[in-house]
């Protein structure tokens, strides 16, 4: 079923909250990382994502810069609208905390409520809360996931959406880093009803992960390429 006519798209993250653009930050001196654009082609390739996801991907990648992922500033203002309303935006402190920055409509009518501003932990079964912030740390070092989450809709069978979870490049000076989650489930009929679709909020027990962050001594294949040196011969 389409969207209701006379539906109002999201508005960029920064409208919506009635801040300023966030800041680009950019990419500074990390220590353990580094960005590889190549292995990030490759790792999102080995997860097979399927449906929208496949877009997403495709335009996540499309978006780097200077060998490193989009910073959340430009994801914000460059995706496309159409795929917002089934994205979140996290930031993550390293084993600490993990807050929604923004729920899309999509992830609403799924949850039944809206997460923007939630911590995800308080949604976790305390054992699982140490590997979630591991997970999703993992994440914004450098590395593609893919899990599928249970979800009742409306009518129909339980069904095992596919969501792919890639990062944002920004590195505050805070400590905070950022990533998003997109899924493939869409409303249908009686989905458009808040409450009435059930999910699963815990961690997904079909999950997978691929790395493609690099040591910090070994240089990004498109660096290679454009210093012409040996290594990229």
């Amino acid at each position: 079923m389409a969207e209701p006519a006379g539906r109002v798209k999201a508005p960029p993250f920064w409208q919506e909250r009635g801040n300023q653009p966030p800041l680009e930050w950019g990419v500074l001196e990390d220590t353990t990382m580094a960005w590889d654009m190549d292995a990030a082609r490759a790792a999102i390739a080995a997860l097979r994502p399927n449906g929208m996801n496949v877009d997403v991907a495709r335009h996540w990648l499309a978006l780097w810069r200077d060998g490193a992922p989009p910073t959340l500033g430009r994801f914000d203002a460059q995706m496309p609208r159409s795929l917002m309303p089934a994205i979140m935006i996290f930031e993550i402190r390293r084993g600490a905390t993990l807050m929604c920055l923004r729920a899309g409509e999509y992830t609403r009518l799924a949850f039944g409520f809206d997460m923007t501003g939630q911590s995800l932990l308080s949604f976790t079964n305390n054992v699982d809360r140490e590997d979630r912030l591991d997970w999703c740390w993992k994440v914004v070092e450098g590395a593609a996931t893919i899990s599928y989450r249970a979800i009742k809709p409306a009518q129909g069978a339980v069904i095992h959406a596919q969501g792919l979870t890639l990062p944002l490049s920004d590195r505050p000076p805070d400590g905070q880093r950022y990533f998003f989650t997109h899924t493939n489930w869409r409303p249908n009929g009686g989905d458009w009803i808040e409450g009435s679709v059930a999910t699963d909020l815990q961690t997904p027990r079909e999950r997978a992960m691929r790395s493609f962050a690099l040591p910090p001594e070994a240089e990004p294949s498109a660096n290679r390429a454009a210093s012409g040196s040996p290594a990229a011969r």
